[in-house]
C-alpha cells in the first residue's frame, strides 16, 4: 500500500498526458484545401500570367502547349505537334511540315509567345527561308501575342542554319528571345539576330544548373558558386562571375543555397554579399532534400533543408519565419502575399501563413505523389497548381482578408 500513492500519481499523469495529446492531435489537423480542377495535359513546363487570370502549360515530350482562362480552366488556345502521315484523310491534303512547339511562356500579363519548329522541304517553308538544308529544311517562327484585344503583334521565322538547337529552352521578355545554350538571341524589336559570346560554356555542367535571360539581354548561366554572364548586344566574350544561384524575378538579387545547406544572398549589381543563412552540414552529411523559392516580387525567399522550412525577407535581410514540416520537404513555393506550401513524400501537401506558421491547410495529389515536380502559386488568386508529366492539380486556398508578411519597422 505503500506504492498506492505513486501509482495513483502515474496514472493520473498518464491519463492527463493521453488527453493532452489526443487535444492537440484534433487541434493540430489541418484543414482541408480542396482540389477543384484536375488537368489531364501533362506539363513540363507551367506558368501562371503576372496577374493570374490566365495560365500555360507546354509538354516538351509532345511538343505542344495549351494557353487556358484561370476562372473555369476553358482553354483560349492551343497548338499541337503535326505529323503530316499520322493526321487524318483531310489534313494529309493540307498539312505537308512536321511542326514541333519548341516553348511557350510569358512576356506581361497581356503579351505572351509561343515558338514552334517545322520540318519541310524548301517549297513549304516560309517567305525568306533560304534552301541551305537540301531537300529538307528546318524553321523557327517566333509568335508573340496580345490578349487584350486578341492578335499577332510579331512573327518572324529563322532558318535553323544560323545555329538554333533542340533543347527547347526558348524564353522570351518584353525586347528579346533566348533560344537556348548556344543559340542565338533576338532583339525582335529591331529583328536584329545576336550570337551566343565567346566562353558562355562550363566545362561541365552541374545538376544545379540555371539559365536565364534578363529584362537588359545579359544571359546568366548559373550554378552554386559561379555564373556566367553574357551580354550579346554589348560584348562579344562573356564575363565569370564569383557567386552563383538563382536570380530574383525583380533581378537585384541573387540567392544561392549550396549542397551543405547553407544560404548566401548577394546585391547582384554590385556583385556584394548581403546575408548568409542557415546551418552548413560537413559535405552534406544527412541532407536528404533541399529547396530553393523565391517570391514573384523578389522581396522574400524561402529554404527547405530536410524537413526545416525558413522563409527570410531580403531588405532588411532576416528570418521572417521557421518551421520543422511532418517529413522531408520535396517540393516548395513561396508566394508573394505571405503564403509558404511544401509537398510531401506521401502526397501531402501543407500550406502555412508567413510569418506566423499558422498552417492554412492540407491537400493531397494521390497517385501524382512521386511526379509533382512543382508547386505554384497563383498570383492574386488564391489557386495552388501541384504541375508534374502526369498532368495539373489546383487546390483552391481560403480567402485572406489582410496580407500577413510583416511590413519593415519602420
Amino acid at each position: 500500500m505503500r506504492n498506492f500513492p505513486t501509482l495513483f500519481l502515474g496514472v493520473l499523469l498518464f491519463s492527463l498526458n493521453g488527453g493532452a495529446v489526443a487535444s492537440e492531435a484534433q487541434e493540430n489537423i489541418p484543414l482541408t484545401i480542396k482540389q477543384v480542377h484536375a488537368e489531364k495535359f501533362r506539363a513540363s513546363r507551367f506558368v501562371f500570367s503576372e496577374d493570374g487570370t490566365t495560365f500555360i502549360i507546354v509538354n516538351h515530350r509532345s511538343y505542344e502547349f495549351r494557353f487556358y482562362r484561370s476562372n473555369d480552366f476553358s482553354i483560349l488556345e492551343q497548338e499541337d505537334e503535326i505529323r503530316p502521315w499520322e493526321s487524318d484523310e483531310e489534313n494529309k491534303n493540307r498539312n505537308k511540315d512536321w511542326r514541333e512547339i519548341r516553348s511557350a511562356g510569358y512576356i506581361d500579363a497581356n503579351t505572351w509567345y509561343y515558338i514552334e519548329e517545322i520540318f519541310s522541304s524548301y517549297g513549304d517553308m516560309p517567305a525568306g527561308i533560304e534552301p541551305s538544308c537540301g531537300s529538307k529544311c528546318r524553321a523557327v517562327i517566333v509568335h508573340i501575342k496580345a490578349l487584350h484585344p486578341p492578335k499577332e503583334i510579331y512573327t518572324r521565322a529563322f532558318d535553323a542554319k544560323l545555329g538554333f538547337r533542340n533543347d527547347y529552352m526558348d524564353v522570351a521578355n518584353s525586347r528579346y528571345v533566348f533560344f537556348g545554350m548556344g543559340d542565338p538571341v533576338l532583339d525582335w524589336r529591331t529583328n536584329e539576330i545576336r550570337h551566343y559570346p565567346i566562353g558562355m560554356g562550363f566545362p561541365y555542367l552541374p545538376p544545379e544548373l540555371s539559365l536565364k535571360l534578363t529584362q537588359k539581354g545579359q544571359i546568366l548561366i548559373s550554378s552554386q558558386e559561379k555564373t556566367l554572364l553574357g551580354e550579346p548586344f554589348k560584348k562579344e566574350e562573356a564575363e565569370i562571375l564569383e557567386i552563383g544561384g538563382e536570380l530574383t524575378p525583380d533581378e537585384r538579387h541573387m540567392v544561392a543555397l549550396k549542397d551543405n545547406g547553407e544560404c548566401i544572398v548577394w546585391q547582384f549589381e554590385e556583385r556584394r554579399e548581403i546575408g548568409r543563412c542557415g546551418t552548413g552540414r560537413l559535405f552534406g552529411l544527412g541532407i536528404k532534400e533541399k529547396h530553393l523559392a523565391l517570391s514573384r516580387d523578389g522581396k522574400t525567399f524561402a529554404t527547405s533543408v530536410n524537413q526545416k522550412i525558413r522563409v527570410y525577407s531580403i531588405e532588411p535581410f532576416r528570418l521572417l519565419m521557421e518551421i520543422t514540416a511532418p517529413q522531408n520537404v520535396i517540393t516548395l513555393a513561396l508566394s508573394g502575399d505571405g503564403r509558404i506550401a511544401g509537398g510531401f513524400e506521401d502526397g501531402r501537401i501543407q500550406v502555412w501563413e508567413v510569418p506566423t506558421g499558422k498552417i492554412i491547410g492540407q491537400g493531397d495529389v494521390g497517385d501524382a505523389r512521386n511526379n509533382v515536380r512543382q508547386l505554384t502559386f497563383q498570383p492574386g488568386g488564391n489557386l495552388l497548381a501541384a504541375w508534374s508529366m502526369s498532368g495539373v492539380l489546383f487546390f483552391e486556398l481560403p480567402a485572406r482578408a489582410e496580407k500577413q508578411i510583416q511590413k519593415e519597422d519602420e
